[in-house]
């Protein structure tokens, strides 16, 4: 009888990539309506990992960003992780505090 070890791998991204995690956030309106959020444009991501390139040198694990574009072609595993290149992110949630 044979058994077979269950393999974990880690997701390094390359260059200037950054791997996304989808984070589930309600868009409210002023009268308290929440609104779908069915795009996948300009949205509120949380970072897993971050690759070796010079421009992603200010982004870390954790951090809150806010991409252009979510793309189904850079959808990985599961239904919210996501490879993003640098210049998709739009802006970088700094910690004041």
């Amino acid at each position: 009888m044979s058994t077979t070890a269950k393999r974990t791998f880690e997701v390094k991204p390359r260059g200037d990539r950054i791997l996304v995690k989808k984070i589930s956030c309600e868009n409210v309106s002023v009268g308290g309506i929440v609104l779908p959020n069915n795009n996948h444009r300009n949205m509120v991501v949380e970072v897993v990992a971050v690759g070796n390139g010079d421009d992603v040198k200010d982004i870390d694990s954790g951090d809150l960003v806010i991409v252009d574009h979510l793309s189904e072609s850079n959808q990985i595993g599961g239904d919210s992780d996501y490879i993003v290149d640098e210049f998709d992110v739009i802006a970088h949630y700094q910690n004041k505090g």
